[in-house]
C-alpha cells in the first residue's frame, strides 16, 4: 500500500470519528434543548454521510464491493436529511421543487439507460450536483443571518463555501485527470474542515437563539407579551437619545379587583390580555412615530410616545378611553364592558428622568380615578390648578 493510500485512509478514519463525535454532541445538546427534531435529523444526516464515506472508500481500496448507485443513494439521502434538518432549524418550509429536482437528478445520473460505473460523466455530474446543493445551503444560511444577525449562521455559510471550493478543485482534478487518490485526499480534508465548522456554526446558532430567547423573556411580560418594567427601561434608554421630548400615558383598568373577585383570576387574566392587545394595536395605528407599550404591574399599563406633544398624547389617551369604553368584550360566552382611567405627562427628555415622568403620569392617573374614573387627566393641568 502506497503512502498516499495510508494518508487517505487515515484522513477518512478521522472524518468518520468527527462525524460520529458530532452525532454524540448534537444528541446530547438535543436532550437539553427544545429543538430536538431538527437536531435529531442533523444526527441522522451525519450518520448517513458516514456510511456513504465508508462505502466510497471501500470501493476505492477494494474491501467493499457495493454498487456505486447504492453508495450514491446514501450520499444523496444524507444531503436530503441535512437539507430538511436545516429547513426545520431555520423555521423554513422545505422547497418541494428543490427536493423533486434532487431526486430526479439522482435517478438520471445513476439509473438512466447507459449509466456506467466509470469515473467520467458520472463524476462530473456528481460534482455539479454537490456544488448546487451546498451552494443552496450557503444561500439559505446567509438569508437566515440577514434576518436574525445570528453569527452561527455565518459560520455555516463559511463551511458550505469551503465545500463549494473543494468541489470546484475536484472538477479541475477530474478534467486534468489527476490521480484520483489525491482528489479524494483533498476532498476528505476539505469536508472534514467543513463538517467541524458547520457543527460549530449549528451549536453557535442554537446557543445564540437560546440566549436571545432568555433575554427577551426577561424583558417581556409573560401574560400579555408586552414589555415589562425592565424591558421598558432598557428600550427607553436605547431610543430616547434620538428624540427631544416624550409623553407618557399611564392607564389602569377600573374596578379590576371586582372583576377578579366576581369571576376569578383566570377570567381577569383574559381581560388583561384583551386590553393589552388593544392598547398595543391602537397605539401603533394612531401614532406614526416610535412608541413603547408596557405592563407596569397588576392592571396598570404605561405607554411612551417619543416626540409627541402633550396635545397629541391627550388625543391618543382619549381615543383609547373611548374605544375601550364603547367596545363590547366577550370571554367564555359572557359579554361585558370595561373602562380605563388615564394619566398623561409630558417633558423634554434632557430635563427629566423617565422615572420622574412616569411618577407625574401616575399622579394624573390617581387624580382621574379619584374623580370618577373613565377619564383622562393631564399632569400639566394639575400643576396649573395647584
Amino acid at each position: 500500500m502506497t503512502l498516499s493510500d495510508l494518508i487517505s485512509i487515515s484522513m477518512t478514519l478521522g472524518t468518520g470519528i468527527i462525524i460520529f463525535a458530532n452525532i454524540i454532541l448534537i444528541n446530547v445538546i438535543a436532550y437539553y434543548r427544545d429543538e430536538k427534531d431538527s437536531l435529531s435529523l442533523y444526527g441522522i444526516s451525519f450518520l448517513i454521510f458516514g456510511a456513504a464515506w465508508i462505502l466510497y472508500i471501500g470501493r476505492v481500496f477494494g474491501f467493499i464491493n457495493a454498487p456505486i448507485a447504492f453508495a450514491a443513494l446514501l450520499f444523496y439521502l444524507g444531503m436530503l436529511s441535512y437539507y430538511v434538518a436545516s429547513c426545520q432549524f431555520l423555521k423554513k418550509r422545505p422547497n418541494i421543487y428543490f427536493l423533486s429536482a434532487f431526486v430526479i437528478s439522482y435517478l438520471i445520473i445513476y439509473w438512466s439507460p447507459g449509466a456506467s460505473d466509470s469515473m467520467s460523466l458520472r463524476s462530473y455530474a456528481q460534482t455539479l450536483m454537490t456544488s448546487v446543493v451546498y451552494g443552496y445551503f450557503a444561500f439559505i444560511f446567509y438569508k437566515a443571518f440577514r434576518n436574525s444577525n445570528n453569527f452561527g449562521h455565518i459560520i455555516c455559510v463559511v463551511a458550505h463555501t469551503i465545500i463549494l471550493i473543494s468541489e470546484a478543485f475536484r472538477l479541475y482534478l477530474l478534467i486534468d485527470k489527476i490521480e484520483p487518490i489525491l482528489a479524494l485526499g483533498f476532498l476528505v480534508v476539505a469536508h472534514t474542515i467543513a463538517i467541524i465548522l458547520n457543527s460549530v456554526g449549528i451549536m453557535t446558532a442554537f446557543s445564540f437563539a437560546h440566549y436571545k430567547a432568555i433575554r427577551n423573556l426577561s424583558k417581556q411580560d409573560s401574560l400579555t407579551g408586552l414589555l415589562n418594567r425592565r424591558g421598558f427601561f432598557s428600550l427607553y434608554q436605547n431610543k430616547s437619545t434620538r428624540y427631544k421630548e416624550v409623553a407618557v400615558i399611564s392607564c389602569d383598568i377600573d374596578y379590576f379587583k371586582t372583576i377578579n373577585d366576581n369571576h376569578g383570576h383566570i377570567y381577569g387574566d383574559q381581560v388583561l390580555e384583551k386590553i393589552a392587545l388593544q392598547l398595543k394595536q391602537h397605539t401603533k395605528a394612531h401614532f406614526s412615530k416610535e412608541s413603547l407599550v408596557a405592563r407596569w404591574g397588576g392592571e396598570e399599563f404605561v405607554i411612551a410616545l417619543f416626540d409627541s406633544s402633550i396635545n397629541q398624547a391627550n388625543l391618543i389617551a382619549n381615543a383609547l378611553r373611548e374605544s375601550i369604553y364603547h367596545n363590547q368584550y366577550q370571554i367564555n360566552g359572557q359579554n361585558f364592558n370595561l373602562s380605563l382611567s388615564f394619566g398623561v405627562a409630558h417633558q423634554a427628555i434632557e430635563d427629566v428622568e423617565i422615572e420622574d415622568i412616569i411618577n407625574q403620569s401616575d399622579q394624573a392617573l390617581y387624580h382621574a380615578k379619584s374623580n370618577g374614573r373613565n377619564q383622562v387627566s393631564c399632569h400639566s393641568e394639575l400643576s396649573l390648578s395647584s
